[in-house]
């Protein structure tokens, strides 16, 4: 019987000696990985390489060593990126995009501006929507703040506050003052 060779795969094999070496030229990784028993093409080097830098994973050898992991990923291991910049936010509000972008780079998690300013923007809009439900009180059925007025007409409304003022014992319904 034949034997069966098990089948590697080159880009992976690219990748892992990019991410230790990053500043190797394509030819040296293709005789790194001859030493290894690996076949590359010098061409395939550079695709990877542009492949790796497209998606945003050019790893720098410092980096890689003073990253900690990502805190939150997805189900099939994506880091979950507004989860990320949320984190980064609870702990300094203020922060500017630029800076979160930034301090998440340290920690090897790639966000754009973009994606922090509209994490900003929906903590703004829940932070609005919180105030507004805890200052009138009441929350509909419908998760809408209300002011928690059920009268439904401002006839309905004078009503209540003839009601309320006869209750009270300030109405007079004469309209002349009232003495004690």
């Amino acid at each position: 019987m034949a034997s069966k060779t098990k089948e590697v795969n080159r880009s992976a094999e690219i990748r892992a000696v990019l991410s230790k070496s990053p500043n190797l030229s394509a030819s040296e990784v293709v005789e790194k990985l001859a030493k290894n028993g690996i076949t590359v093409t010098v061409p395939l080097v550079y695709k990877v390489k542009k492949m790796m830098k497209k998606a945003g994973r050019e790893v720098v050898a410092e980096e890689v060593a003073n990253t900690a992991p990502a805190a939150t990923t997805t189900a099939n291991g994506d880091v979950n990126q507004s989860e990320e910049i949320r984190t980064v936010l609870a702990a300094n509000p203020k922060m500017n995009a630029k800076t979160v972008v930034e301090e998440l780079a340290k920690k090897g998690v790639t966000v754009s501006t973009a994606s922090v300013y509209n994490v900003k923007s929906t903590l703004s809009k829940r932070k609005q929507k919180r105030k507004a439900a805890s200052t009138n009180g009441h929350i509909a059925a419908n998760g809408h703040a209300t002011n928690g007025a059920t009268l439904r007409s401002p006839i309905q409304l004078v009503l209540k506050v003839k009601d309320l003022a006869t209750e009270l014992g300030g109405w007079n319904p004469s309209g002349a003052p009232k003495i004690s």
